[in-house]
């Protein structure tokens, strides 16, 4: 299990020690999109486990947002990166729409890098996700 920590500052890619867990954690560009919304979870593990989880829908968003930002040689994570989010964003637009539209509005308020990055991750979603999905991102009535 990998521990995730918002990256903060220059990217170098460098653990960052997390003394009360007396372990390191990766830092991840853009984590606070996905802390913000979090749902209570139950792992199922004995009596089970809570947990918090993101919201399903900022995490197919933030999943585009990270294909894009792969280097060159983790292509292949990248395609895993697009799947994922097409398969959930195919299961949301079945069942929950408006929780698409929610994190979209909430990608409309994150920085313009953000932004820019889930645009081009939204134009590796198959043709009609895409289409569903783009008509409702517009960054340029955002204003960020």
């Amino acid at each position: 299990m990998d521990l995730l920590t918002p990256s903060q500052g220059p990217e170098t890619g460098k653990p960052v020690y997390l003394p009360h867990f007396n372990s390191y954690a990766h830092p991840m560009r853009f984590l606070e999109y996905l802390l913000e919304d979090c749902q209570d979870a139950v792992i199922p593990f004995r009596s089970g486990i809570f947990v918090n989880v993101p919201n399903p829908a900022r995490f197919a968003l933030h999943k585009l947002v990270v294909s894009q930002r792969r280097p060159v040689a983790q292509q292949i994570k990248a395609r895993k990166d697009i799947q994922q989010a097409t398969e959930l964003l195919n299961i949301l637009l079945e069942d929950r729409p408006g929780d698409i539209w929610i994190a979209v509005e909430a990608a409309l308020a994150m920085q313009k890098r953000f932004q820019s990055q889930l645009a081009k991750g939204i134009e590796q979603l198959p043709a009609a996700i895409k289409k569903v999905v783009s008509t409702h991102f517009n960054p340029a009535a955002s204003g960020n």
